[in-house]
């Protein structure tokens, strides 16, 4: 008898992993026009095809340009960043608030930016029409014709080029945005010629009393047919309100005819005249906010102009997000909506501003909305069984407002501070973060609580209305250590990661980076590290700044669960979570076969 005998050794490695690994899935994408931080939009026909552009500028200097690819309704490309004539882009000190004119009538669209204490002028050296042009940069105003009376302030100049008294063609209205109080609009008069202007200081625009009109915030000016009547209203949008003048007479002496509130809010460089974007006959405007969006202020008025909705503009491609260099944002996901898709939410470092990303589908981020309400980047927001919930802080305390509008008409306007037993949680600034889950899976949603870089978890054992919470328990690792950390500022985000059916922690920290702790026990939770969240093409994500919220959610509807990050240049970055196998298995077959006897007869 032949007998095979086949040994078979194989050989198991087993390799702990440092770090865990994740599918990077790129920038979050939308299709709405937006600049980086504060916009001032500009609309004008920069590239002489016959269908005007969005030029605007932004808080990092630069100026955005959106070609308009169809004339009605209009359509926009992605943005360019406006270039100089050497191919640099140009990048002021401050912000960018541009306006655009034919400064020295040769009958292309120049720049004329306000920046921070100057205006600037950039002449259009592209004769060519129908492509975007370059710019030459020619200095301070007004270095074309003149160096006397330089237009100068002390803080950041909104300007817009007028004829102002019926003379004269290239004036100037400045609003400076500047630390002193009150704050005026500067009208220079062009005291040369249309192509060689020279402009002198007439001084403050003023009321029939001879009195300057005074802003409490950054005016910025705007001369709009405001009734229809022909003549032209002088409009000085503040922030908050944004005032309407009339004039009887030349030079004007300016009576106030009404004042108009957006809402949500909208920003100090903002109105701009675009003619009829509807086409019901009335002229509209365009409109910059503070989060860098640009929308369309649709006029619904009959004798005099009514704003009371907005659109956001579109563009035809997909872009990425930009929220301002320098302030990345704090993630929310949550369904702000009631459609029963998860929604983001991004909210701008120290500023009390949030961008409302509606998700379409798996997900497809069209556009954005302006939140109504002022949030903090501390804020959670939950949507949880129909009821919406935002936590924050008040006062030295963790607060709960439960939403007791709708969802189109959100009023988070009353809240109750939580507790602990009978005690209030507390909140020391800087050294509070927590996070919002339902930990043991009852329907109760639980709260994780980092104080002075102690992780704490307390269950709730009344209802998610008025929620009242255990004693507090210390985290422990699976080493039956205390989870605490040197340094308080970690941002939790409470996941199931690994999809296993419980909840695990993605931390992020100071040193921009993201780390992983899976619960190998469920509930009561222990947690093991896996090490930081890297890809195989960036390596350890490093998001670059103290870190704000981030958000977690399986917004592709039944795959893996996907991170949201907001990084310091301003863009929000997506990472898929991906099966990492508990042991990385290397077989080695070693086999020796030996024939000892193949069915051979003795």
């Amino acid at each position: 008898m032949k007998k095979i005998i086949i040994l078979v050794v194989i050989v198991i490695s087993i390799s702990a992993s440092a770090n865990t690994l994740v599918k990077s899935l790129g920038k979050m994408q939308h299709s709405v026009v937006a600049v980086d931080g504060n916009a001032k939009p500009v609309y004008y026909d920069i590239d002489r095809d016959g269908k005007k552009d969005i030029i605007s500028g932004s808080d990092n200097g630069k100026i955005y340009i959106n070609i308009n690819l169809i004339d009605m309704p209009p359509s926009f490309d992605y943005y360019t960043c406006a270039l100089l004539s050497n191919s640099n882009v140009i990048d002021l000190i401050g912000k960018s608030l541009p306006d655009v004119a034919d400064w020295n009538g040769d009958g292309l669209g120049d720049l004329i930016v306000g920046g921070y204490k100057s205006v600037y002028i950039f002449t259009n050296c592209t004769v060519t029409p129908g492509i975007v042009p370059v710019f030459a940069e020619a200095g301070i105003l007004p270095s074309l014709g003149g160096t006397t009376n330089i237009v100068y302030g002390s803080g950041d100049l909104s300007v817009k080029v007028v004829c102002y008294d019926g003379t004269s063609s290239n004036d100037l209205l400045v609003g400076e945005n500047n630390s002193s109080t009150p704050k005026v609009v500067t009208y220079y008069k062009n005291i040369g010629t249309y192509s060689t202007p020279v402009l002198t200081n007439m001084g403050a625009v003023k009321s029939p009393a001879g009195s300057e009109l005074t802003f409490s915030f950054g005016p910025s000016p705007l001369l709009f047919d405001w009734d229809n009547d022909g003549t032209n209203e002088l409009i000085v949008s503040d922030i908050v309100d944004n005032d309407v003048y009339y004039t009887t007479n030349y030079p004007p002496e300016w009576i106030k005819k009404t004042t108009f509130t957006l809402s949500p809010r909208m920003s100090y460089y903002k109105l701009e005249a675009c003619g009829d974007i509807n086409e019901n006959g009335k002229q509209d405007l365009l409109v910059g906010s503070f989060t860098g969006g640009l929308f369309w202020l649709t006029n619904s008025g009959a004798d005099e102009a009514s704003f009371s909705t907005y659109m956001p503009v579109e563009t035809v491609f997909r872009t990425n997000v930009i929220f301002g260099a320098g302030n990345s944002c704090a993630v929310n996901i949550w369904d702000f909506n009631g459609d029963g898709l998860w929604d983001v939410s991004l909210t701008r470092r120290n500023k009390s501003n949030m961008r409302m990303y509606k998700n379409f589908y798996k997900p497809l981020f069209k556009s954005f909305e302006i939140s109504q309400l002022d949030y903090v980047t501390a804020d959670r927001f939950y949507s949880y069984n129909s009821n919406q919930y935002r936590y924050t802080f008040v006062s030295v305390y963790l607060g709960l407002y439960t939403n007791t509008g709708s969802y189109s008409s959100p009023d988070f306007s009353t809240y109750q501070k939580l507790k602990e037993g009978t005690n209030y949680i507390q909140h020391a600034y800087n050294h509070t973060t927590f996070d919002i889950c339902d930990m043991n899976g009852d329907g109760k949603l639980d709260l994780w609580y980092i104080f002075y870089g102690t992780n704490y978890w307390l269950e709730n054992t009344n209802n998610n209305l008025t929620p009242i919470y255990k004693q507090r328990e210390i985290a422990v690792d699976n080493n039956n250590n205390q989870l605490i950390f040197s340094d308080s500022k970690f941002i939790p985000e409470m996941t199931d990661w690994n999809m296993d059916g419980k909840l695990d922690i993605l931390f992020a920290d100071t040193t921009g980076k993201i780390s992983y702790y899976q619960n190998i026990s469920n509930f009561p939770p222990v947690f093991e590290l896996k090490g930081f969240l890297e890809t195989t093409d960036e390596g350890v994500i490093d998001f670059g700044s103290t870190p704000y919220n981030i958000g977690v959610t399986d917004i592709y509807e039944g795959d893996w669960p996907v991170l949201f990050v907001g990084f310091i240049d301003g863009t929000t970055h997506m990472y898929e979570a991906i099966p990492e196998p508990l042991l990385f298995i290397n077989c080695y077959l070693l086999f020796f076969i030996y024939y000892f006897k193949m069915r051979k007869e003795v």
